[in-house]
């Protein structure tokens, strides 16, 4: 919003942000308002439509203490538009669906500065707001109950009956205890029986037989 109340398109409040105000006679209107930022600036409030329009625009240069520069060769193309020079541009392509308008610093405007971001817009389309205000239609309506729209609607594709759970955190979460850890003995060594006479005995005598049956065929066959 300008001093005189007109809306215009602008990226920023501080001119210093995105126009050459810098570098004109309005360097001297630099001015701090904390609400906005805590720089000094040179505010659209602080001058008027015809003032503004004198400007140059600026590409915006987020990584300039690094050297970069945008498209240096067209910095200040282009022309600062007001909002209903813009919106009669728009009504000239018939594939536009909508326009957008994003409103910042509406509340300091008002409070400090006395500009009604609102009232900006209205008295720039005054025959759309006659219009409305004339349509006897909307004081006659009643408010619509809370859920009746609602169950006017498809309800596959109606949003969930109930908002999703909230995401776990470690305090939600319980574990039982884990089992206390007991340590395994190494198993008792059995002791290797010994054998008795009778068994060395039964062992000793076929060991001799299978000798001396060695021996024998050896005999035979020299």
């Amino acid at each position: 919003m300008s001093k005189d109340k007109i809306p215009f398109c602008l990226s920023s409040i501080d001119l210093m942000n995105s126009t050459n105000v810098i570098e004109t006679s309005f360097r001297n209107l630099s001015s701090v308002a904390a609400e906005i930022q805590q720089n000094k600036g040179i505010y659209t409030f602080s001058l008027t439509m015809s003032q503004i329009q004198t400007l140059k625009p600026t590409i915006s240069n987020p990584f300039r203490n690094s050297g970069l520069i945008r498209n240096p060769r067209n910095k200040n193309a282009g022309k600062l538009l007001t909002l209903s020079e813009f919106l009669n541009i728009s009504n000239g392509y018939i594939s536009l669906l909508g326009i957008l308008i994003e409103v910042e610093n509406a509340a300091y405007l008002l409070e400090h500065q006395g500009i009604s971001v609102v009232d900006g817009i209205i008295t720039d389309f005054p025959a759309t707001t006659a219009r409305y205000r004339k349509n006897q239609c909307y004081s006659n309506l009643d408010a619509v109950p809370t859920g009746v729209l609602r169950s006017l609607g498809n309800k596959m594709l109606l949003d969930p009956a109930e908002a999703p759970y909230p995401l776990l955190v470690d305090s939600d979460v319980t574990e039982p205890p884990l089992p206390e850890v007991i340590r395994s003995q190494p198993p008792a060594s059995t002791p290797t029986p010994t054998p008795s006479k009778s068994e060395e005995k039964a062992i000793e005598v076929p060991f001799a037989f299978i000798t001396m049956a060695i021996l024998v065929s050896f005999f035979i066959s020299v």
